[in-house]
């Protein structure tokens, strides 16, 4: 009954002995040459990878089996996509900026995956991986506690060697990436791909999420260190001007700022911008600009110098 097709007569029989189906007693009618044929099969499952299939063979036959027409050696042949995960998520186990941390990936896979797999997963170029070009990772869910990773650009390929293989479809697999440094701005990360291969070639795929499905990862600010606020003076209600000196935790790059906000008991004097100028640790030429109501100075390199370490 899982065949559909007008030609077909109601009286037919379907044997299935894997890979054939038989169709007896097709048509009510002589079927003229020229004529065209077409039935559907359900219910019948996809491979689970990308690799193109061997060719359908198709032949007609008269009643006592004898064969009238074969399409045989055929280029009749499909190649299907890679399946989408049913979950995925990239996540740094310490998410300051700056900080060298771990990377944990964990996915649920739509199809059973294989030990001897590979996991690639390209970082995006906002994040440094570790520079050597074979490393440990670290098997957290369903793997063995340590997985062989290898570097190449920016990819990482993960060996998967699961604890129990295959590892059923919608089963959670999770591993960490070590050693890799965030960005160093808080901010949204341009977006991460994750692939898995049947093997160490690359070349045929069992999931895939791609670029454009916007998996990324966002840090935090660091903490400044050494960050002091003095002056000689303070009187109430006179101008003075106060020295700020911090260290940097992470480089301000090219065209960075810095800005400091002052507390709401103070404001601004008449001319606050030759006094903003003084110092060390800061780029030249540099621009200062003064937020009243937010009660902020802006210091901007208008320039390809970068900021000092200690400020």
């Amino acid at each position: 009954n899982s065949f559909v097709g007008t030609s077909f007569s109601t009286s037919r029989g379907v044997t299935v002995t894997y890979p054939r189906i038989v169709i007896t007693q097709a048509f009510t009618t002589t079927q003229a040459s020229g004529t065209t044929v077409t039935f559907s099969v359900d219910g019948l499952v996809n491979p689970r990878t990308t690799t193109t299939t061997q060719a359908f063979n198709i032949t007609t036959a008269a009643a006592d089996g004898s064969m009238i027409d074969v399409l045989s050696a055929s280029t009749l042949t499909l190649t299907f996509n890679p399946s989408n995960f049913l979950d995925l998520s990239i996540t740094p186990v310490n998410a300051t900026n700056g900080a060298t941390t771990q990377y944990n990936v964990a996915l649920t896979a739509s199809v059973p995956l294989l030990s001897s797999e590979v996991l690639a997963i390209t970082f995006p170029t906002s994040l440094t991986l570790p520079t050597a070009s074979s490393f440990n990772c670290i098997g957290i869910t369903s793997l063995q506690a340590t997985i062989t990773c290898v570097r190449i650009g920016r990819i990482v390929y993960a060996t998967l060697t699961f604890t129990t293989s295959p590892l059923p479809a919608g089963t959670s697999l999770s591993l960490g990436v070590p050693n890799v440094v965030n960005q160093n701005s808080a901010r949204t990360s341009p977006t991460f791909s994750v692939t898995v291969f049947t093997s160490a070639t690359y070349t045929v795929k069992v999931s895939e999420r791609l670029t454009g499905d916007g998996l990324t990862v966002t840090t935090t600010p660091a903490a400044l260190s050494a960050t002091v606020v003095s002056d000689t003076t303070y009187i109430r209600g006179e101008a003075f001007n106060a020295k700020i000196t911090f260290t940097t935790v992470n480089a301000i790059p090219d065209n960075g700022k810095v800005i400091v906000a002052i507390p709401a008991e103070m404001s601004f004097g008449t001319s606050p911008a030759s006094t903003c100028l003084a110092g060390t640790g800061l780029p030249s030429p540099i621009s200062c600009a003064f937020d009243t109501n937010a009660k902020t100075v802006t210091l901007t390199n208008g320039g390809t110098d970068k900021f000092g370490a200690s400020i």
